[in-house]
């Protein structure tokens, strides 16, 4: 089994560990009112239609268009920056883990392209088109995990050619155009102890999705490496339909204003 230790520390200054388990959400403890039986009947049916309204709110479709999609709120941010300064490396979001055991780097790299064909969010590409940018997913992407020998080196050469090369990966930039918007350094150091330096851009991630990523890859990987069927349910929403869902009711909105503005000019 392999062991992950954390290597390099996240921007805020705490450690970036990896995930051992779910998100636990924390609520505060609450006592319940003593309630009539004709109260608590009619608050049951108050909290249902409540709770039919509220996920009948957050339905999210899967859009007809399953090639292409308009950018949420936060992409187009990344993306303006982007166009603005291309390639700054001010977005990657690079983070690295010490394995320490006998690793399958087959196993590892088969695992990361389970994930991106689990997530369309690993595949997709950003680019402009009718003067809008748009996001485009991918139907088939896999990565080629990047392995550097580092076992023929002893001691401080070999921390230092390390912090060199990991140095180096984390601020090479990413053509948003273009795949990959993730990719994998494996450095070996022996014959049982690896780093593992994971990569991506921010437009594509961020620090929820990356603990997710790392649950499923492990879940893939010792799937792969112990046998079994390492195939989880398709995703029901991907990142896109959520991207899609956010844009229509400003689209509603423009085409109701771009209606009435009409009527007022046909009025003149």
């Amino acid at each position: 089994m392999v062991k992950r230790d954390s290597l390099f520390q996240t921007r805020d200054g705490s450690s970036g560990s990896l995930p051992k388990s779910d998100p636990v959400i924390v609520r505060p403890a609450m006592k319940t009112p003593n309630l009539s039986p004709e109260k608590k009947a009619l608050l049951k049916r108050r909290l249902g239609v409540a709770a039919q309204t509220h996920v009948q709110g957050l339905v999210i479709p899967r859009r007809p268009n399953r090639d292409s999609a308009p950018l949420s709120f936060f992409q187009r941010q990344l993306w303006l920056l982007d166009q603005m300064t291309p390639g700054n490396p001010a977005y990657n979001l690079p983070i690295g883990y010490h394995l320490k055991g006998p690793l399958d780097s087959t196993a590892l790299e088969n695992s990361f392209n389970e994930v991106i064909k689990r997530h369309e969010g690993l595949r997709t590409t950003f680019a402009v088109k009718d003067g809008e940018p748009l996001q485009f997913i991918h139907p088939d992407f896999k990565i080629k995990i990047t392995i550097t020998n580092l076992a023929h080196l002893t001691g401080e050469q070999c921390h230092n050619r390390l912090q060199a090369l990991a140095s180096e990966e984390s601020v090479r930039s990413f053509d948003l155009s273009h795949l990959p918007l993730l990719r994998v350094s494996l450095f070996k150091l022996g014959e049982a102890e690896h780093v593992l330096i994971i990569n991506l851009h921010h437009i594509v991630a961020d620090g929820l999705s990356i603990g997710l990523l790392l649950d499923e890859l492990d879940t893939f990987y010792r799937a792969f490496t112990r046998g079994g069927d390492p195939r989880p349910p398709e995703l029901a929403v991907q990142y896109a339909d959520f991207a899609l869902c956010l844009c229509q009711p400003a689209r509603v909105l423009a085409e109701a204003v771009g209606r009435h503005a009409s009527r007022i000019g046909v009025a003149r």
